[in-house]
């Protein structure tokens, strides 16, 4: 009765949406696919998961505030005081197994290789320097984490590392590719969908920079997932900054992998039947209205996505949506003067697009690293892939958030250094991003007792950080 009403459900949406599709034959897969519609179903946030989740994403970003060093942007820096409020709290993370061998954590698998290669080079203190701890042109990490006597994983992806570039004051200005078939390397189109809505855009870099997490044939994360998490397992998607709206678009591109109704396989998790969720914080938008609308009918209308960002944070206003009100009527009835309006949208948004890639200095060239590498880079195999629609071509620019916003109200003006006690705060343009400003923003909305630099100082015992 239940696999019948999921499948009923399924043809439902396919018919609603007056889509032609095959549906998905394996009867695993029609009883753990969550309805393909909006419709939405009871909440799966977990306050505990989401203070995890957060200690994680913390660990991975604040690797410049526990190891620091002189900034090579700044002449003449000084090393900048170790702060213990940046350390993962261990009460919060009790229930859960660090990344107990090498292939759990890409800062540990970088630092090897490099150690390996370069006599000269300290793995001890090379893996949690993100000066180069980070591979690819995006200067990736992720970690994968077990919950302890469970079938709950989670991967993280750091977020922006401000020693390297891209930075994260270039997401402001950047172009969208297709959500479906949108990639390609080597003039090959991959076959890496986030969505099967039509229009559905995501940005550029956050797409490509995916890719090169996922793929890469020596630190990516789909092997370390495919290896330790069973199928059936929830699998948990997170990240900070950057590094969030990476996990919406692994969210989104795992979910289709595994439920997609042409029913190919080219990355090998169609029989995963993972159950999918995620919790993101300070997520810059990742896409167009379209793929957050096709988000909301894969995560059953945010029923599995969560969104938490500070309400005064600038980077979730990043990119800068933009979009022409002839763009509404994109898809009219062609009459009374709608195909004229059409090409107006696409003539002004092709312009807009050309302006924004004028002025992504910044972000280019770790594009076309990206885009200019070789297949062989990957751990793919184009064999598998079978034939690949192009997409069609890109022209929105009306980025939004995708999940469930869950609002974070942040400190302003006299009240910042309410978040540490720390007069260096009050200076600082990013505070209201910081992953440490979220944990003092979530610690709020749930009612729980402030995290101090006294604690973290205190708190027993302390792991490798």
């Amino acid at each position: 009765m239940r696999a019948a009403r999921v499948n009923g459900l399924l043809g439902l949406s396919l018919t609603l949406l007056g889509c032609a599709a095959t549906m998905p034959k394996s009867p695993l897969e029609i009883f753990n696919a969550p309805p393909r519609n909006a419709i939405p179903t009871a909440s799966r946030f977990d306050p505990d998961e989401a203070l995890a989740l957060l200690e994680f994403c913390v660990n991975l970003d604040s690797q410049d505030d526990l190891h620091p060093h002189p900034s090579p942007k700044k002449k003449a820096a000084a090393v900048p005081q170790v702060r213990a409020i940046f350390r993962m709290r261990e009460d919060r993370i009790k229930d859960w197994d660090a990344p107990d061998t090498d292939d759990k954590d890409s800062r540990v698998m970088k630092a090897r290789r490099d150690a390996a290669n370069d006599p000269t080079v300290d793995f001890t203190q090379r893996k949690f320097d993100s000066r180069y701890n980070g591979f690819g042109p995006f200067s990736s990490a992720w970690t994968l984490w077990h919950k302890k006597n469970s079938t709950t994983w989670a991967l993280v992806f750091r977020g922006t590392v401000f020693e390297s570039a891209p930075s994260v004051d270039e997401d402001v200005i950047v172009t969208t590719v297709a959500a479906r078939n949108g990639l390609a390397i080597e003039n090959r189109i991959l076959p890496v969908s986030f969505a099967d809505l039509p229009r559905a855009e995501v940005h550029e870099g956050f797409a490509y920079g995916l890719f090169s997490m996922l793929f890469d044939k020596n630190f990516g994360a789909l092997d370390a997932v495919r290896k330790y998490v069973p199928a059936g397992s929830t699998l948990i998607l997170s990240g900070h900054s950057q590094g969030a709206a990476v996990a919406v678009l692994a969210h989104a591109f795992l979910y289709q992998a595994q439920y997609s109704p042409d029913g190919g396989d080219p990355f090998g998790l169609r029989d995963k039947a993972y159950a999918l969720k995620s919790y993101t914080f300070a997520q810059p938008r990742p896409g167009n209205l379209q793929f957050a609308l096709n988000f909301a009918r894969m995560t059953g209308g945010g029923a599995a996505s969560f969104a938490m960002n500070n309400t005064i944070d600038p980077v979730p206003m990043v990119p800068v949506t933009h979009s022409f009100t002839v763009g509404a009527f994109e898809d009219s009835p062609n009459q009374h003067g709608w195909k004229v309006l059409r090409w107006l949208n696409n003539q002004f948004n092709k312009f807009h697009s050309g302006w924004n890639s004028l002025l992504q200095k910044g972000l280019q060239p770790e594009l076309r690293a990206v885009k200019n590498s070789h297949l062989s880079d990957y751990g793919i195999d184009p064999a598998s892939w079978g034939p690949v629609a192009p997409p069609d071509a890109p022209v929105s620019q009306n980025y939004v958030t995708a999940g469930n916003v869950i609002p974070l109200v942040g400190h302003t003006n006299e009240e910042i250094l309410t978040y540490y006690h720390y007069p260096g705060d009050a200076v600082d343009e990013f505070i209201q991003h910081h992953a440490t400003t979220y944990r003092r923003l979530l610690e709020e909305l749930l009612g729980l007792e402030a995290t101090t630099e006294q604690y973290m100082q205190s708190q027993q015992p302390v792991r490798e950080q």
